[in-house]
């Protein structure tokens, strides 16, 4: 999963589709797989590179090739291109760009070269000049982590056909997922699991700045990021045991840990580094995610991501750093069945605004320009909430997050509804609605409460014909996310109905509703 926010509007890309999720979704499902696989999840994409300031213009990788994505009137407009694939692909704002290609090697074997390269929806991908390599600096390991005394594996002791000087690989299919490309506001980081090596360039003018090398062995994964400081790096061998370390340019260790508490570190993977600190999920008898500080690596349990939310699975953070995508959930489930939300740095802990993860096995094929037929007629709009129980604790605030789904025709505006006796008898008091980035609070008292967004767009859902009878009907394939905040006044327990629909239709037509019960600790 390849994700992408700049705060407002995010991107997310599946093996399955991509979404757009902004204040109108717009949702694309790619061709669905062969008959026999479809329960089988498709590969994820190997890169993402947005190329605009709002994700209206994207490309991705795929394991057969590369792929572009232009939103037009009618959703995304998908191009696959069988131009050769880089290794690894980041944005650098606008059609600016940089890549990993793969290149011969005078010792022998390949090694990963970083191009500039300028990206476009309509002529793809072109490489331009290459940046040379910093001259890496062999780090100093310490004792006790991950490997014994004396067992500590450099590349060059057990090979000796290639330069481990340079982003060595063995092969290019072999190695995709084993080079790896960040951006970040200090700089381009590139690693290469089979020397070891972690580098990093100038963001603006991707002049080198400063390598140094790491151990590494087979079945590795190294994850690093570009500091203030100089850069922060995770090593997992075997999917198992873990370190990291922040060193200096000069390869000096600023602060290094092999521990979380009093277990050693275990199944770390890509660090969600967010202003000056980093989120990990640590794998050991019981998993649990842990808030890192930088540059002193200082570690505590996070409080944002615990329970259900343990996991942190895929995330993307904004060029600025002011705010993350992430997936989280059972690393085991499917896509569909975790979690997304939108995190912001706060003064104590993050801020944590809940998405709703589209399940794109549901959606009708290819939504690009000149695709399927659109619903006629009046709008209608469907409603679901799919947390399994509305509670909290009194004093603390309830937000309960909807999806919803256009069964119906074109129109604009919308209201929300609501009701029940928990309003009634006074447990819970609605505070406002959110819908992408629209705001707006309820107006009402005792069990009846509403709000209008008269400026909401509401799109026309696909049109779906039943092979035999030719009978059309609604195939949803754009749906609006909506998150309603109350504040919990008492104790007890009580009814509570939720109703949408919209504003351009007479009465409760193409209204839809849910309803249960609340309850407040």
């Amino acid at each position: 999963m390849q994700l992408w926010t700049n705060g407002k509007t995010h991107i997310l890309v599946t093996g399955r589709g991509l979404a757009r999720l902004a204040a109108q979704r717009t949702i694309h499902r790619f061709p669905p797989p062969a008959p026999g696989k479809r329960d089988v999840e498709p590969p994820f994409p190997l890169f993402l590179a947005v190329l605009d300031d709002d994700g209206t213009e994207l490309v991705f990788g795929r394991p057969d090739g590369w792929a572009s994505a232009k939103l037009g009137k009618q959703g995304f407009r998908v191009e696959e291109h069988t131009a050769e694939l880089p290794l690894a692909l980041a944005s650098l704002g606008g059609e600016n760009a940089v890549a990993l290609v793969a290149e011969p090697h005078a010792a022998g074997g390949l090694r990963a070269v970083l191009k500039r390269a300028r990206v476009s929806h309509s002529k793809g991908i072109e490489l331009l000049d290459a940046s040379s390599l910093p001259k890496a600096k062999r780090i100093t390991w310490w004792k006790d982590a991950i490997w014994e005394a004396g067992d500590v594996p450099w590349p060059e002791d057990d090979i000796d056909d290639l330069d481990f000087s340079e982003l060595a690989i063995a092969d290019t299919r072999a190695e995709l997922g084993k080079l790896r490309l960040r951006v970040t506001p200090h700089g381009v980081t590139a690693t290469s699991t089979r020397s070891g090596i972690v580098a990093v360039w100038d963001r603006e003018t991707l002049a080198p700045k400063f390598a140094i090398r790491i151990p590494t062995q087979d079945e590795a994964e190294i994850f690093a990021h570009a500091t203030s400081e100089g850069v922060f790096a995770v090593l997992t061998i075997e999917g198992r045991d873990s370190a990291m370390l922040h060193s200096s340019p000069e390869g000096k260790l600023l602060a290094k840990r092999h521990k979380m508490g009093r277990d050693a570190a275990y199944m770390l993977g890509d660090p969600l580094v967010i202003g000056n600190e980093a989120y990990l999920t640590h794998a050991e008898t019981a998993a649990k995610t842990y808030r890192v500080g930088l540059p002193d690596l200082s570690a505590k349990a996070s409080k944002e991501f615990e329970g259900d939310k343990t996991h942190i699975l895929y995330h993307g953070v904004s060029v600025d750093s002011g705010a993350a995508l992430v997936a989280y959930g059972d690393p085991a489930a499917a896509p569909q069945k975790w979690e997304l939300a939108v995190v912001r740095p706060g003064e104590k802990k993050l801020a944590v605004e809940e998405l709703i993860i589209p399940d794109f096995r549901s959606l009708s094929l290819g939504v690009g320009e000149g695709g399927p037929k659109r619903m006629e007629g009046p709008p209608a709009l469907g409603l679901a909430n799919k947390e399994r129980a509305w509670r909290t604790n009194l004093g603390e605030p309830l937000t309960l997050a909807f999806d919803i789904p256009s069964n119906g025709g074109p129109s604009t505006g919308l209201f929300f509804e609501l009701s029940g006796d928990v309003l009634k008898n006074g447990l819970l008091k609605p505070v406002e609605i959110k819908l992408g980035e629209v705001t707006a609070p309820f107006q009402g008292s005792g069990a009846s409460w509403k709000v209008e967004l008269p400026q909401v767009p509401i799109e026309a859902a696909f049109a779906a014909a039943n092979p035999r009878t030719k009978q059309i009907f609604p195939q949803s394939n754009t749906k609006l996310s909506a998150q309603v905040r109350f504040e919990s006044v008492a104790k007890g327990q009580g009814l509570l109905m939720v109703r949408v629909g919209p504003l351009a239709a007479t009465g409760r037509s193409g209204s839809a509703m849910d309803g249960r019960t609340v309850t407040i600790g």
